[in-house]
């Protein structure tokens, strides 16, 4: 499964970035997602994916290793549900929210292990509850 492979190259992207992440760039981590918040809130899920994207991708771009990089957008291309999750399956929002805070919160605290486990979880929990709401989603 696309999604599952993608969670852990995301996971092992998000441990490999924490040496990397200043201080700086975790504010603006942080404020990407209160952006997405607020989207959320008036129901603009288009800019959500937007962010949301902005958010994962900031997040892994400074890694060094750039074919990590190179393979997650490479993923991120093939799996056709990606842009249009939010509109489809609004209740994961306000979780997907919270775990990218959680996950700042493990890479502040330099805890490599917690903040590679929260990353994969937040991308399987984004499958499961797809493959709860869309038919037919196993197969992607």
């Amino acid at each position: 499964n696309i999604a599952e492979i993608s969670g852990v190259l995301e996971g092992y992207a998000t441990r490999c970035a924490v040496d990397y992440l200043s201080p700086a760039a975790i504010r603006d981590l942080r404020r990407i997602n209160e952006e997405m918040y607020q989207a959320y809130i008036v129901h603009d899920d288009q800019n959500y994916a937007e962010l949301n994207h902005r958010f994962h991708k900031s997040l892994f771009s400074v890694v060094p290793n750039t074919a990590i990089q190179e393979m997650i957008e490479q993923l991120w291309q093939r799996w056709i549900y990606t842009a249009g999750a939010f509109s489809m399956v609004p209740r994961r929002l306000p979780t997907s929210y919270k775990e990218h805070l959680e996950i700042l919160d493990m890479i502040e605290q330099k805890k490599f292990d917690e903040a590679e486990t929260l990353a994969r979880n937040h991308k399987i929990h984004s499958l499961n509850t797809w493959i709860e709401e869309i038919p037919d989603s196993k197969e992607q």
